[in-house]
């Protein structure tokens, strides 16, 4: 084996693990987009509540598949006031 090819292989395996990353740091910014206004279309009490839900969210990401458990798959219903 030569020293190019192994440098062409080495090339496409990095073009696919960046590609990979990408994906999945598109895929979960959407995630956090739809969950954050998710929360915030929630009738989920006071504003505080939903601050809290906001920062949990963002600070410590395991705290989304908890929300989508608790209220993601329930119907919304519309914020008053």
């Amino acid at each position: 084996m030569t020293y190019s090819l192994l440098f062409a292989r080495s090339h496409h395996n990095n073009l696919t693990v960046v590609l990979g990353n990408l994906i999945g740091v598109i895929l979960t910014i959407n995630m956090y987009a739809i969950v954050i206004r998710d929360i915030f279309a929630r009738n989920l009490g006071d504003s505080t509540t939903k601050t809290k839900w906001v920062v949990l969210v963002l600070i410590f990401w395991p705290a989304i598949i908890y929300y989508l458990h608790e209220f993601g798959f329930e119907p919304r219903r519309p914020v008053s006031g």
